[in-house]
């Protein structure tokens, strides 16, 4: 097996300071999993550390945390899978979250992770599809089952309709909700076809008086959910003109400025229930910090297999791992969907 591997690192502090570097291959312990990328997803999180407002990473951090791969080797109290099994991996571990902070993550050749972090995915399962398990687990299982209360009927707004948000869309419309609204920018393109395909009741675009035709839609009660997903002080503000009082209030943006400008007032007199979806549930407790993922992991994979989601067709850019810089141009213009990249060899039919 060779040595060495390619790897996309976050070289410096600073804006962009990304560079593929020749790194060794990650070393497999005792418990450990080495799986071989197929492809890897650039997530929001990687693009706010190529911009360099998510500042939690260390340099010289190898990023990414959406990935599919083929088990290479194993550790020798590895059960669970072996080698030639295609699998996912979770991105939480005892010492950190993969690609974010001083964990070394999936944009490179080979990673290594615990045994109780990888699964194996279903055969009716792609590994182009099975990149997107990372966005089904924080996003459809976390975000939604754990976190928020969509009751069936309920009318649910989501603003913006990035990967996150039609993602979110496929989630809610399994839950019988009443009515779905999604919104997007007019230059948002493929976004916008996308959201219109998964089919909500109704679309907008940002400019259409969003807050007031979600009042007339609802006879001036406002929504019973509003899932926050612009990143935008404009977005916050209207999840919380438009929500009902004693609604509830998804966000699952990070914000390229420190801070916002929020009408808190609004929160106290509307008795508003303000929650955070972002990724999985923390525990303080290093031992127990893999296990909100493992689960999440595990369930997301259980809800993909069943067929009700489009995931490949989210999937509207490739990129080889030397193209980084026109991968992130695409992700910061709003030019696809999900962006991956692949490392140009197949598995058993999968391309």
């Amino acid at each position: 097996m060779q040595k060495t591997m390619k790897a996309l690192v976050k070289a410096r502090k600073g804006y962009g300071n990304m560079e593929v570097w020749d790194v060794p291959v990650p070393k497999t312990g005792d418990d450990d999993v080495l799986m071989r990328v197929w492809g890897s997803g650039i997530c929001g999180t990687d693009v706010h550390i190529y911009q360099d407002d998510y500042r939690a990473y260390e340099e010289g951090l190898i990023i990414g945390h959406e990935f599919s791969a083929v088990v290479e080797a194993v550790g020798k109290n590895v059960r669970r899978v072996k080698p030639g099994d295609r699998v996912v991996s979770c991105l939480e571990t005892r010492e950190g979250t993969m690609g974010n902070d001083h964990v070394n993550g999936c944009h490179a050749e080979y990673v290594v992770m615990p045994e109780n972090q990888v699964f194996r995915i279903p055969d009716n399962i792609s590994m182009k599809e099975a990149i997107m398990i990372e966005i089904v687990a924080g996003v459809i299982y976390q975000g939604l089952t754990e976190t928020l209360d969509i009751q069936p009927g309920d009318f649910v707004v989501i603003l913006g309709s990035g990967p996150i948000g039609l993602m979110l869309l496929q989630g809610v419309k399994l839950r019988s909700p009443g009515a779905t609204v999604i919104t997007g920018l007019k230059d948002d393109g493929v976004r916008v076809e996308m959201a219109k395909k998964i089919g909500p009741t109704y679309f907008f675009y940002n400019d259409e008086e969003v807050t007031g035709r979600v009042m007339e839609l609802t006879n001036g009660i406002g929504a019973d959910v509003v899932i926050e997903c612009t990143g935008s002080e404009e977005g916050i503000n209207q999840a919380i003109a438009m929500v009902k009082k004693s609604g509830q209030i998804g966000n699952f943006a990070v914000y390229n400025q420190e801070k916002v400008s929020v009408n808190l007032s609004e929160v106290t007199l509307k008795c508003l229930n303000i929650k955070g979806l972002w990724g999985f549930h923390e525990y303080s407790d290093p031992d127990l910090r893999p296990y909100g993922g493992a689960v999440s992991y595990r369930n997301a994979l259980r809800i993909a297999s069943l067929g009700a989601l489009s995931l490949d067709e989210m999937i509207t850019h490739e990129f080889r791992l030397e193209e980084f810089e026109k991968a992130f141009e695409v992700c910061r213009n709003r030019e696809g969907i999900k962006v991956i990249f692949r490392h140009g060899w197949t598995y058993e039919g999968d391309s």
